[in-house]
């Protein structure tokens, strides 16, 4: 893998740059669309993500291209409708698990459902069986207006600190605005990361910028 990608960020469609650049990372950890724009919520808020959870590739072969370029543990953030789908086009290649993510201060999203708003699910697939470590994260949800689906650093720190070593490569397709890759660098892991909106990308390199300082 040429050292041009490694500690990079890419503002191109994820699909696009697997298929065009040969590269290995370590480990994927990503949070992927969740697809679920707009949905109906018995009007306590409005479920609305906007173009940040529109899902843009096809999940099938966005799993063979990521399986094609991880070595050892895939994290991925998705939504309860996306479990299926995902568990099958990795369980051939990977040992293939549920990890939940259980939040200590839910908002309400639908009040006939409350516990929907307390959780979200994580494909983890990896090469070798992992044993002996819990898959359920407790940690509060973040408040941060930056992008609406981000994941707290609190959460990232402990997969990375767990499943991950110092100097690893960590590939992050659909970056939002950077939190993988800002607690990548918190950890000294090495990163590669897209993220096709223009606007999230330029908040990206900021912070990157920033954490250089």
């Amino acid at each position: 893998m040429g050292n041009n990608i490694i500690n990079s960020v890419f503002n191109v469609d994820c699909i696009d740059f697997m298929k065009k650049n040969e590269f290995t990372c370590n480990h994927v950890i990503t949070d992927i669309p969740y697809n679920v724009v707009s949905r109906e919520t018995g009007g306590i808020r409005k479920f609305d993500k906007a173009n940040a959870d529109i899902l843009t590739f096809n999940l099938s072969a966005f799993c063979d291209l990521i399986k094609s370029v991880v070595t050892e543990n895939i994290f991925i953030f998705c939504s309860t409708e996306q479990i299926t789908e995902l568990a099958k086009n990795l369980e051939e290649d990977f040992i293939v698990k549920l990890a939940i993510w259980e939040k200590t201060n839910p908002s309400p999203v639908n009040g006939q459902y409350f516990w929907l708003s307390g959780i979200e699910c994580c494909i983890v697939a990896s090469k070798q069986e992992i044993k002996d470590i819990d898959l359920i994260f407790t940690t509060p949800a973040g408040r941060s207006k930056e992008h609406p689906t981000e994941k707290p650093p609190k959460l990232l720190d402990q997969i990375i600190t767990k499943f991950t070593k110092e100097n690893d490569i960590i590939y992050d397709p659909c970056a939002g605005s950077g939190s993988h890759i800002i607690s990548a660098i918190r950890n000294k892991r090495r990163f590669i990361g897209n993220e096709i909106f223009n606007e999230y990308y330029n908040l990206i390199i900021k912070k990157i910028e920033i954490e250089k300082l």
